[in-house]
């Protein structure tokens, strides 16, 4: 299933903020009782970027691509701890550019 996204979802993301790193990756479930998926784009422009371009982003990959549901992270706005966690277990989409 990521093969069959992964190049709208770079051009969606690239369109608003070019050469940013994109990483996928999910967060272990909360209740132990019922697996919920949740999927996290995470992205790294180098700074942490405006959160009207977050939104827009957010925005169009809802509109145009994803039919599951996700949360967009900016990883130069997270705690050293979970950047540290998406860079070591996640998934790196795009290596971008930057």
């Amino acid at each position: 299933m990521i093969s069959k996204y992964t190049t709208k979802l770079v051009e969606i993301i690239h369109k608003h903020l070019p050469g940013c790193k994109i990483y996928l990756f999910k967060l272990n479930p909360t209740n132990t009782k019922q697996e919920i998926f949740e999927a996290y784009i995470a992205l790294d422009a180098g700074k942490i970027s405006d959160l009207g371009i977050l939104g827009n982003i957010y925005s169009d990959l809802k509109k145009e691509l994803l039919p599951v549901d996700f949360d967009l992270i900016d990883i130069n706005n997270t705690s050293q701890e979970l950047k540290d966690k998406i860079i070591k277990k996640g998934l790196l989409l795009h290596k971008g550019n930057l």
